[in-house]
């Protein structure tokens, strides 16, 4: 009958990821990836889409119409659909770790390669329009694809994503990195804190700070969230982010305070002091308006920072890390904890 490499079931089953710098899909694939950002920044993207090119062979669509178990153990309905006048099928599963439903539609373009478009989430689009999709992928060489590339990532130089705003930037460790804007769309007649007393009508968009750095090497270094409130947004890289991702960038941490006189931002640990600067945020939210970040080897073990009085603890105890904040004359404007 044929059979179903590992790599289709990845490619079916692939996600493109918010915050990340991962490619959808295997190795083997040509890939391209967008990710619905749904509305009100809250609730986390809607869903994603993932559309890949692999090397024919890697599965059989009569075996693929044989239900295979591409959900939580259960048997996935299949449906033989038509692409583009040639033979395909239709997966209907749910997506990993959630209740979301995931689609993908799977079948082999004029050349013979396998074209896979992916898509779960809670805003997953039709099988129909997955098809449409599928139907629309051609054939591209290779200075295209570079091109598609170079598009994609904002040009041949470190510059924000579409639509957004640079706040900050700099170098470490000879990879250039840029601090931007993260803009969300907010559902039609959402309300809100529109500042520290003050509630009202929001929208249409929201304006954040990007959690992740943009880097020269067309990867995104992104931190994890630590403490975030009124008081203020703190979000760290560490070398656990670096070993989950991939991705070597020295450790940092990104604080976002709502004080539009805060310049400085300083780091201190029972053994050292380091500085940052705060930049504006273009546009952003009222409690949103500096952010900065400052490079260190944090302890290990440090997530969640604290401003209670006395010593920091020394080494080989519980570590920590204090943030505070700063004027333009060096004084402190407040510190960074929940």
């Amino acid at each position: 009958m044929g059979s179903v490499g590992v790599e289709a079931l990845v490619a079916m089953r692939a996600a493109t990821l918010d915050r990340s710098s991962e490619v959808p899909g295997p190795p083997s694939a040509y890939s391209m990836g967008w990710v619905d950002a749904g509305v009100n920044p809250g609730e986390g993207p809607a869903g994603s889409l993932s559309v890949m090119v692999l090397p024919g062979d890697r599965a059989d669509l009569r075996a693929l119409e044989q239900a295979p178990r591409l959900g939580w153990g259960e048997p996935a309905p299949v449906s033989p659909v038509t692409v583009s006048g040639r033979p395909g099928v239709l997966v209907e599963s749910i997506a990993p770790y959630s209740d979301d439903p995931a689609r993908s539609v799977v079948t082999h373009d004029g050349s013979g390669a396998m074209v896979v478009v992916s898509a779960q989430g809670s805003r997953t689009p039709s099988g129909d329009t997955l098809v449409a999709i599928a139907e629309s992928v051609r054939p591209v060489d290779g200075a295209e694809w570079a091109a598609i590339e170079v598009e994609a990532f904002g040009g041949a130089e470190l510059v924000p994503d579409d639509g957004e705003s640079e706040i900050a930037r700099g170098v470490a460790d000879g990879v250039e990195w840029l601090l931007q804007t993260r803009t969300y769309p907010l559902a039609p007649g959402a309300t809100g804190y529109t500042g520290p007393d003050s509630f009202g009508p929001l929208g249409p968009t929201s304006v954040q700070v990007d959690q992740c750095l943009k880097l020269s090497t067309r990867e995104r270094a992104c931190a994890s969230p630590s403490v975030s409130g009124p008081a203020g947004w703190v979000s760290s890289w560490t070398a656990s982010n670096v070993e989950l991702t991939g991705v070597g960038f020295p450790e940092f941490v990104l604080v976002v305070r709502p004080e539009v006189t805060a310049t400085k931002l300083r780091l201190s640990t029972a053994s050292t002091t380091i500085d940052g600067s705060m930049s504006p945020v273009p546009g952003g939210n009222w409690d949103m308006a500096r952010a900065g970040v400052a490079f260190a080897d944090l302890p290990e073990g440090v997530s969640i920072p604290r401003c209670s009085p006395g010593p920091l603890p020394a080494a080989g105890e519980v570590t920590s890390v204090r943030i505070d904040v700063l004027d333009a004359a060096g004084a402190p404007i407040g510190c960074v904890a929940p």
